[in-house]
């Protein structure tokens, strides 16, 4: 599996007019505008700060950071024994190669904003230590900007509450060895990281959630690799996301296994789309506790998703939405798992879910026990604590999918149970010669309540980031499932 945050190297620095400048406040908060406005480059960024000189302060960091102030790479770290608040209105700038140690149970807490660019050669370390964690690296104020930046050792690595008009962007981390979770979201906004590593490098039963967010909204999670769980650990978890606001965005991603589920949205709406997740489920199904039963992409409640393009394989459930939920699913590939699709009332009288299925294949799900086919289960008796009551506890329009696994296929038109004929290239089920798939899906894009266009957006290119050919708002000849054919 390919690691995102190693996949391309930085761009080559722009030629730079302006002198270095020396260290102090005002040159340092003219380098972080030019590089929001986009006149600076990481790199352009990076060149600069390395022509500043170090100002010589003691390493331990103060209880308060008054003034914007530059961190630059020494032999030894800085350190953080107790707590650091970076005030309002100053930035603590921290340079490639530079590293803050942070004591058992220190907290820093950026009132202002924080600016870490470090490199492929130079990455910023944040750490404590994983047996005594600091507290958290809190993000209340913005807006901020990590890039090549290492988190590790601590309760919480990073915490983001800072108020919705400001923005944090981060790119190209890794984030390691928590003790709750590695990224908190608390009723924050305008929050994105891309292309980076979480969780590869710690033991599958140590910590928490990967990424949580409570209240949050406009959050993009795109291009990272989540490494493998175990227990009641999530990947994802988003819940009670701010009505009104725009869908968090959960893109592209790689899912390396776990015990609970990848990406569970509860009460929070959502677009979801070419993610690869595999292996999420429990390690003794026998003894089903608490809620770790296995979910590729999973929710709760009044909540409207558009679901494209995944591949999720060998899952206990592929998909499962429960309590008036109404996803939208297109063009995803469900194989090798226990459970394809189900949609279910956790408790008797719950509300309940409605979905809809276009161009998706469902293949090789299987009952654990009987090995019964399980594409489409409409209730929730697969999990002892969930309704036992109701046979058929949600409803569903289905149209244009495989059903390839052996059972009954939902009624809708041109539904079929066709073998699929997949075949691997380069580790990915692709419609072989011949294959029922190819150019047989419905060309209208359907969205729901979602914005059309972004649906369309979606859909212009398949898993593996192959363009699909549109004409208009339609794709004449477009295949089913996740991955279109050569």
């Amino acid at each position: 599996v390919p690691v995102p945050v190693d996949a391309t190297p930085d761009a080559a620095p722009p030629p730079l007019d302006a002198a270095f400048g020396p260290n102090d406040p005002a040159h340092l908060e003219a380098l972080v505008d030019a590089y929001e406005a986009g006149e600076l480059d990481a790199e352009g960024f990076r060149a600069a700060l390395r022509g500043i000189e170090d100002d010589g302060r003691p390493a331990v960091l103060p209880a308060a950071i008054e003034q914007t102030r530059l961190l630059k790479p020494r032999a030894e770290p800085y350190t953080l024994d107790g707590e650091a608040r970076v005030a309002v209105g100053a930035i603590l700038v921290i340079e490639a190669g530079a590293m803050v140690q942070l004591a058992p149970g220190a907290h820093l807490i950026i009132n202002g904003r924080l600016y870490a660019i470090g490199s492929d050669e130079d990455p910023i370390i944040i750490a404590g230590d994983a047996g005594q964690p600091y507290d958290s690296v809190a993000l209340r104020g913005g807006p901020n900007a990590l890039h090549r930046t290492h988190f590790s050792g601590g309760d919480r690595l990073l915490v983001s509450s800072h108020p919705t008009n400001v923005r944090t962007r981060i790119s190209r981390a890794r984030f390691d060895e928590w003790v709750d979770v590695a990224i908190d979201l608390a009723g924050t906004a305008n929050f994105s990281i891309q292309d980076s590593v979480l969780g590869i490098d710690s033991p599958p039963e140590f910590g928490g959630e990967i990424i949580r967010a409570r209240r949050a909204a406009a959050i993009d999670i795109e291009g990272n690799l989540f490494g493998a769980r175990r227990g009641y650990r999530d990947a994802i978890d988003l819940q009670d996301c701010t009505a009104g606001e725009p869908w968090p965005r959960v893109n592209h991603n790689v899912f390396l296994g776990g015990e609970d589920d990848a990406i569970d949205l509860d009460r929070c709406s959502a677009f979801v789309d070419g993610n690869h997740i595999r292996g999420f489920r429990p390690l003794d199904l026998d003894r089903m506790q608490q809620g770790i039963n296995g979910g590729g992409i999973t929710g709760d409640g009044d909540i409207d998703l558009v679901i494209t393009d995944n591949l999720i394989e060998g899952c206990y459930h592929g998909i499962g939405f429960k309590n008036g939920a109404r996803p939208v699913l297109i063009n995803n590939t469900i194989i090798g798992g226990n459970i394809g699709v189900s949609l279910y009332q956790s408790a008797v009288g719950n509300p309940a879910p409605h979905g809809v299925m276009i161009n998706n294949v469902l293949a090789d799900n299987l009952d654990f026990v009987t090995g019964a086919p399980q594409d489409v289960v409409l209730n929730g008796r697969w999990w002892r604590s969930y309704n036992q009551r109701d046979e058929v506890q949600a409803t569903l329009d289905a149209h244009d999918n495989i059903f390839a696994s052996g059972g009954a296929v939902p009624e809708g038109e041109r539904n079929r149970a066709d073998d699929p004929m997949l075949r691997r290239v380069d580790d990915l089920p692709v419609p072989g010669e011949g294959s029922p798939a190819r150019d047989a899906g419905d060309p209208a894009p359907y969205a729901g309540p979602a914005p059309i266009e972004t649906v369309i957006e979606m859909l212009s290119t398949d898993f593996a980031g192959h363009p699909r050919h549109r004409e208009g708002d339609g794709f004449p000849g477009i295949d089913l499932g996740a991955i279109e054919a050569p």
